[in-house]
């Protein structure tokens, strides 16, 4: 089901189904790639129980490799969670804020309640995710937002990060490094790479912004976690993807994974704002 909501000179449209934001427009202007039909990709959609994709489909827990469902919309990994492809009810909706629940009962080990809302404000917009571990043991949950920019040969970005971890074969990770390639380093505003870029970084401020010098605006996004992967297939898709993240992609097989326990939540905040430049 569609769901509208407004503010001042800001629109956005949320299907239900996924949690999805298929359209987010400041003064008639897509901040976001819209969602068309058949495309598979635009707007913003929520990910949990995990985000991005876990080595051998398996997560190691206490002392076990707990395994992930095998899924339809990949070959080889649980992408993304389910949250992004299960129907969320509407919860609350007022004229310019909304919020979803969804529960999902995967297996006795992953089992959680999520919160999504979407809050507009002038030229804002402010989305929460929250999952809540609903199962008698706790899980170490990894949540995360992936919102789709609008993007061209024209749009530059400026990331602060202290070092990230390089994609390596089927999309994940190779070790973190604090040397990142410079093709790849984006502590100094730089155009988009014309080609593939799918890589995680550490954040070394809570802020991205990016720069649309042919549209008068620039796009300052914020979020409350250490963690964003950057993922563009080629500048002419039209977009690139800042999905901010509770922990590095793969995190369960590349660092100490703090557990949330039962009844606990784990929260994934961004806020996307437009200025002029």
């Amino acid at each position: 089901m569609l769901q509208d909501i407004n503010y001042a000179n800001c629109t956005l449209s949320i299907d239900s189904r996924g949690g999805y934001a298929l359209h987010f427009l400041v003064n008639k202007q897509h901040i976001l790639m819209p969602v068309l039909e058949g495309a598979g990709c635009g707007g913003l959609f929520p990910m949990a129980p995990i985000a991005n994709r876990v080595t051998g489909n398996t997560i190691p827990w206490r002392g076990q490799n707990l395994s992930l469902p095998n899924v339809e919309w990949d070959e080889l990994f649980f992408l993304h969670g389910d949250a992004w492809k299960k129907p969320w009810r509407v919860l609350n909706k007022n004229k310019s804020t909304i919020q979803l629940v969804l529960e999902s009962h995967i297996s006795p080990q992953i089992d959680y309640l999520a919160m999504l809302s979407y809050q507009l404000s002038e030229s804002s917009l402010a989305v929460t995710l929250r999952v809540t571990n609903q199962s008698a043991n706790a899980f170490p949950f990894n949540i995360g937002l992936h919102p789709f920019f609008s993007a061209n040969d024209k749009t530059e970005l400026c990331l602060l990060h202290q070092g990230y971890w390089p994609e390596g074969e089927h999309h994940l990770p190779m070790a973190y490094q604090e040397r990142v390639a410079t093709q790849y380093d984006f502590r100094t505003k730089k155009a988009l790479l014309k080609g593939w870029l799918n890589h995680c970084y550490r954040v070394s401020a809570p802020a991205t912004t990016l720069f649309r010098p042919d549209l008068g605006y620039r796009i300052v996004i914020t979020y409350n976690t250490h963690y964003i992967t950057l993922y563009q297939p080629s500048i002419s898709d039209g977009y690139i993807c800042i999905e901010p993240q509770a922990y590095p992609i793969d995190a369960h097989h590349q660092i100490i994974m703090p557990e949330i326990e039962p009844k606990a939540c784990q929260e994934v905040k961004m806020t996307i704002k437009v200025l002029p430049l």
